[in-house]
């Protein structure tokens, strides 16, 4: 029988703020990554927090694209607030909740009895694209198009292995091309079944690759990021209990350690046994 006690630790908010939250009318997703950022912030005695996608994924049983998807709301609504840098993003609750927008700004502002008024506008004629209406955002709706990423592309064996939809593609920066790249890469290594378990740290584990390099280096590294040896190695971390917020600790740790100055840094020589070992030990 579940018996929580306060004893073994709780989440401090004030009933001010508690009392504006429970009276927000928006979808029970974006409630509970509110709930989810209070727990990872207040209930560890901190204001922000960095929190990893997968994280809030993995904590909510909450598809990536859910999760982004309101995110960027809440973001809107100027309930949570967002710090970007190179290593992920910061999170917490905007506690000025005078400054909460509780229509999104896509939205349209309701009157006080709920009822939205309705509004005359004049009929805009359809028009192809020209010169002149081809904007950088139109460009980027096309390029992330059904028609332009295929659903599913074949293995060797002719198997098919399912890619994501435009409309459902969040891994990190990766171009569709990019990503398209790498999946054959992984199912090269690992296989069909193991890629599509691992795929999301991978990518995720290989864009921090990318980011620590450039942060430490300088420039953007040129080779392939991840090699068939290194997502072996990543599969079988991650299989032991890591995750990708673990094994980011142990890239910062090398790449500020006194190994990264000595040797040819690859992403197999940061993902290797030895590095593992290292950093396991406290001696990177």
């Amino acid at each position: 029988m579940a018996c929580p006690q306060k004893e073994n630790g709780f989440t401090p908010i004030a009933n001010e703020l508690l009392e504006e939250i429970y009276k927000l009318k928006i979808n029970t997703d974006a409630l509970r990554l509110v709930l989810f950022i209070m727990r990872k912030t207040y209930g560890w005695k901190k204001k922000k927090d960095k929190i990893a996608l997968s994280q809030f994924s993995e904590g909510l049983s909450m598809k990536r694209q859910h999760v982004c998807r309101n995110l960027n709301k809440l973001y809107d609504m100027k309930i949570i607030l967002r710090i970007q840098d190179d290593f992920g993003n910061e999170y917490q609750i905007n506690k000025n909740y005078e400054e909460w927008e509780l229509v999104p700004k896509q939205g349209r502002p309701q009157t006080g009895n709920g009822v939205v008024p309705k509004q005359v506008t004049n009929p805009v004629p359809k028009q192809g694209h020209t010169k002149e209406t081809i904007t950088k955002e139109t460009i980027q709706k096309e390029n992330f198009s059904e028609k332009i990423i295929p659903s599913v592309f074949l293995d060797k064996k002719g198997k098919p292995i399912p890619l994501l939809t435009g409309e459902e593609y969040v891994a990190d920066g990766w171009s569709p091309k990019q990503e398209m790249d790498m999946r054959r890469k992984i199912v090269r290594s690992l296989g069909e079944k193991k890629s599509t378990v691992w795929s999301q740290l991978l990518f995720g584990s290989a864009w921090d690759f990318k980011k620590a390099f450039k942060y430490y280096e300088g420039y953007e590294y040129q080779g392939t990021i991840l090699l068939d040896e290194a997502s072996k190695t990543l599969a079988d971390w991650y299989e032991s209990g890591e995750t990708r917020e673990t094994v980011k600790e142990m890239l910062l740790a090398f790449f500020k350690g006194k190994k990264a100055k000595t040797i040819t840094i690859t992403p197999n020589s940061v993902f290797s046994a030895h590095t593992y070992n290292s950093w396991k030990q406290n001696k990177l």
